[in-house]
């Protein structure tokens, strides 16, 4: 069944859909969720576009999961993702009441016009409205959205390592992408509360004007007559010429006249100035949700490519560039069994022809598109050089910024030489760590460095492991953290 695009998605099915990229991206070789299972799910909806392709993939995958990533998966959309319904009622209820209660016309039974209840209201108001309207499709900083502690509903520590570091990046996404729609429904609710603030005053004057007889008047050591109903005549001008209620002739100072026709106006005025502002920005808030959480399904464009490419049968391929020196059998040999370990055994590692000292330019230019994995092979014994070790790899930077799935890369420095220049020396340790800050100096913090020792070829699985950032795709194309 085709998913319904009037609907905002369903916030349980974003966030599964959350769990399910982190899952698969922290298990490239497939140890929690086999290979083949992943193939299958794509090809069963291969026929689906955008959202609907990867929650419908998600439901496929989620009942293969087993152990504690099964139930992790099954509580994940469990997890309340906003604050309680009836939290929206009560709001407004408390906010009638509010204005119901504090705001009276006097005990004494007169009213001020100088003074009335509904001025400053209005006043206030006001100055959201334009202030509103000035923020009008302005983003809002960042550290305003974050979602405050007690928002942040976090799913329960399962005890599986694999799992819990599962949950805890789902989470943290699962914040960027609902702050926004939260922070609308927020602003909504903040509106409906000032226009329920402003219905409990009017509905409190009337009727309590029910029951009392109330006379208008005014008094002030500034003000003059003429002035004051000049006053009153450009603030209730508008709501006398909607409702036809002439504005009344202002009394002197300290005289009295019937208080009827100024509360009619000022609560005209109030719909004017409070109740029709604030159904338009309530209108505004409600287009804004809507977008919010139509935008929340859009960081899964990356998710469903690299999902389409699976369904196809097109494999993972890691390519590897050496520079300075094409590698032998064994050094071909380890460098696969590291790359298998680090990206999974569904990945085909290809060793591209060597790169020569000052062909960095010639080797740019003969490559249109960007991999899905790339891996920069150079020797740890020469001395790195900006112009050209460090040219060539902001040069493949930009190339693999521009693809459309983001990309998986890695320099490794084959250290062959360079240990066999310092075997048996009592300083081999330092000479090695000196040499590879030179290299981490030369090219910065843009890819994960990784040497290829001795014990590294020992311990693939190991070695894999101490460049755990070069499993992350980077999203966008940044330096991991």
């Amino acid at each position: 069944m085709d998913i319904d695009r009037s609907r905002l998605p369903d916030p349980a099915e974003v966030r599964r859909c959350l769990f399910m990229r982190a899952l698969e991206e922290a298990d490239p070789a497939g140890e929690r969720l086999p290979m083949t299972d992943r193939v299958a799910a794509s090809a069963a909806v291969a026929d689906r576009q955008g959202f609907d392709c990867v929650r419908a993939r998600t439901e496929q995958l989620g009942p293969r999961l087993k152990g504690p990533s099964g139930m992790a998966f099954a509580g994940i959309g469990k997890i309340p993702h906003t604050w309680p319904a009836w939290l929206d009622l009560a709001v407004g209820v408390a906010a009638f009441l509010l204005g119901w209660f504090t705001h009276d016309l006097g005990p004494d039974g007169r009213v001020s016009l100088l003074a009335f209840p509904l001025l400053g209201l209005i006043v206030w108001n006001l100055a959201v409205v334009a202030a509103s309207l000035l923020t009008l499709n302005k983003r809002p900083p960042a550290n305003l959205l974050v979602l405050p502690t007690w928002l942040q509903r976090k799913p329960s520590v399962t005890g599986d390592a694999f799992t819990d570091a599962v949950l805890a990046r789902t989470e943290q996404e699962w914040q960027v992408v609902q702050a926004p729609l939260l922070m609308a429904r927020g602003k909504q609710l903040f509106h409906v509360a000032a226009l329920m603030l402003a219905a409990g005053v009017v509905a409190g004057m009337y009727a309590r004007g029910l029951v009392r007889n109330y006379q208008a008047g005014w008094e002030s050591t500034f003000l003059t007559q003429p002035s004051v109903s000049k006053l009153t005549r450009i603030v209730l001008g508008p709501a006398s010429v909607v409702t036809g209620v002439p504005v009344p002739l202002v009394p002197p100072q300290g005289g009295l006249s019937p208080a009827a026709p100024w509360i009619h106006l000022w609560a005209a005025s109030a719909g004017l100035f409070i109740l029709v502002p604030r159904l338009l920005l309530i209108s505004m808030t409600r287009r804004e949700a809507k977008k919010a959480g139509e935008t929340s399904t859009e960081s899964f464009s990356d998710y469903e490519t690299a999902a389409r490419r699976l369904a196809g049968g097109q494999p993972l391929v890691a390519w590897v560039l050496p520079m300075q020196g094409a590698p032998d059998s064994p050094l071909r040999d380890s460098l696969r069994a590291v790359l298998q370990h680090l990206w999974g055994g569904q990945v085909m590692v290809d060793f591209l022809p060597a790169l020569e000292y000052g062909g960095e330019d010639e080797c740019l230019a003969a490559l249109m598109e960007p991999p899905t994995h790339l891996v920069l092979l150079m020797p740890l014994a020469v001395t790195p050089e900006d112009e050209v070790h460090g040219a060539l790899q902001r040069g493949l930077t930009k190339l693999l910024a521009t693809a459309a799935v983001p990309p998986f890369a890695l320099t490794v420095l084959d250290a062959t030489t360079f240990e066999a220049r310092l075997a048996g020396l009592p300083e081999a340790a330092r000479r090695m760590a000196e040499r590879r800050a030179v290299w981490e100096k030369t090219l910065g913090p843009a890819w994960p460095l990784l040497i290829l020792d001795s014990a590294a070829r020992r311990n693939p699985a190991a070695a894999a492991g101490s460049v755990a950032a070069a499993r992350q795709p980077f999203r966008p194309w940044t330096a991991p953290a």
